[in-house]
Parts: C-alpha cells; structure tokens; sequence
C-alpha cells in the first residue's frame, strides 16, 4: 500500500458524510490511482491488460471528487474503490514478479 492510500482508508473510518472527509477521500484515491497507472504504463509500456478496470474505477472516482456533484460518496462506496485499486496493485505486483 501508499500512504495516498492508507490515508483515504483513515478519512474513509472517520467518515463523516456532511463534511469533507469524502471528497478528500475520493482526490486521495483518485492521485493515488493516477500515480499507479502511470508507474504501470512506464512498466508496462502501455496500458496493462486491468486498465479497463483501472479506468472504469478512475471515472467513478473522479465523478466523486467535483464539487458540483451534490451527493458525495458513501462510506461503502468509498471503500469498494479503495479495494478496488488495492486489487489493481496486487495483479500489477504480480504481473511484474512474472517478468
């Protein structure tokens, strides 16, 4: 894990959902990808084959990260693309044990 992360998963606990703990969440999650993705296409030399599912999950998060979206992310929503990226990272981690 990063601590980009480990630190959307502390915000995720303490969710407070009238406030801005979930969007601050959903930007951490959402560099935290990017940072991943990017790392992964210099690796990879290209999209690797999860980036469809790396994107699909980015879309998500980014809707959640505007201001003008009026219902911030749930807690369980939050969660899920925290797992979700995590899971990313462990194919990634394993795809390049192979190589």
């Amino acid at each position: 894990m990063s601590a980009g992360l480990d630190l959307a998963r502390l915000i995720i606990d303490e969710h407070r959902p009238n406030g801005p703990c979930p969007r601050a969440a959903a930007i951490l999650l959402r560099q935290h990808l990017e940072a991943t993705m990017a790392r992964e296409r210099a690796t990879f030399g290209g999209p690797p084959p999860w980036g469809v599912r790396q994107r699909r999950i980015w879309l998500q998060v980014s809707r959640a990260c505007h201001a003008d979206n009026y219902q911030p992310p749930s807690a369980a929503q939050l969660r899920e693309w925290a797992d979700a990226i995590a899971g990313c990272q462990e194919v990634a981690a394993e795809e390049q044990a192979v190589r």
